[in-house]
């Protein structure tokens, strides 16, 4: 498999809307030694890690997130909810603000700050993407996962997931007018799409 000829761009939110200092203490131990590490271990098939947080992050968190990857793989996009009256920026303005043109071909994947890649998933995704050619032959692909694990730290509970619409999708698509990004639906609409 080729890693070039399709761009990888992982997109994660991180406490967009949240003002609670506790929310950073719980969470960012997830983000920082879970998700981070496996983010780490296929940096070679992903063009950038795009991290979503509030414009209001405590500057001691942001400096940490920071030093979660390497600068030329990790991308922070800061937004003020309340005055864009969304927590889900414009990934689209996003892609193009860090370089990806019209017709480029790219894989979107969405992935929560409290969960964790497989060892080979983004390879997976890209291995299927080009098995048969599909990824000239249709505009737009989603790449859904069979099965993965996912923590409940509320619960203390880890679970294994069989089932269609697991937190981490990926999509296959073609930026330009019709561009669709894992990050704008949720996992039913796209898979209606």
């Amino acid at each position: 498999m080729q890693k070039k000829n399709l761009s990888v761009y992982v997109i994660t939110r991180f406490g967009l809307g949240q003002s609670l200092e506790s929310f950073y203490y719980r969470e960012f131990i997830y983000l920082e030694n879970f998700l981070a590490k496996s983010i780490y271990e296929q940096k070679d098939y992903i063009t950038k890690w795009i991290i979503l947080i509030d414009k209001e992050t405590p500057k001691h968190v942001f400096e940490k997130i920071k030093k979660l990857a390497p600068k030329n793989l990790l991308y922070i996009y800061s937004q003020d909810p309340f005055l864009s009256g969304s927590v889900k920026p414009d990934i689209k303005n996003i892609l193009q603000s860090i370089g990806v043109k019209l017709n480029d071909k790219i894989v979107t994947i969405r992935i929560d700050a409290d969960d964790v890649f497989s060892s080979d998933y983004v390879l997976t995704v890209l291995n299927t993407l080009t098995a048969n050619n599909l990824s000239n032959k249709y505009d737009n692909i989603l790449v859904d996962t069979a099965s993965g694990v996912y923590f409940y730290p509320t619960k203390n509970k880890l679970i294994r997931v069989f089932k269609k619409g697991f937190s981490i999708q990926a999509l296959y698509s073609v930026f330009g007018k019709n561009f669709l990004s894992v990050y704008g639906s949720s996992h039913q609409e796209l898979e209606k799409k």
